[in-house]
């Protein structure tokens, strides 16, 4: 009996093991992610590609601007469409070179930072 539930508990852990090895992801908690220091919050919309509107101001997308979804995957710029609350970065000239679409708990939590205009 005792060794019939080892052998379940080491088939499992196998089966955990390799569902993580091919990359196949486990339900994920509700943790806010981390952002890097110097990102600025906004109401951000695509226009026309590279146009968009920032907080009801027309700016660039830099060439090889990198948009993040919820789950830090890249997204494809025309798949975007309405107004959504972003974390971003501007280069030097700048014109936004990072987006990070934000989850309803992370635009909640940026709206209560201090200095935020969201």
């Amino acid at each position: 009996m005792k060794n019939r539930l080892r052998l379940r508990c080491l088939a499992a852990l196998a089966g955990a093991s390799a569902l993580l090895a091919l990359g196949v992801p486990l339900p994920a908690t509700a943790q806010l992610r981390r952002f890097p220091p110097k990102t600025q919050v906004g109401k951000f919309a695509l226009l026309s590609f590279p146009q968009a509107m920032l907080d009801g101001r027309q700016v660039q997308l830099a060439p090889g601007v990198r948009i993040l979804s919820v789950d830090n995957t890249l997204v494809v710029p025309s798949t975007l469409s309405g107004e959504r609350t972003v974390r971003y970065r501007l280069d030097p000239l700048g014109q936004m070179i990072e987006i990070w679409l934000l989850t309803p708990a992370e635009a909640d939590a940026a709206s209560r930072e201090p200095g935020s205009g969201t």
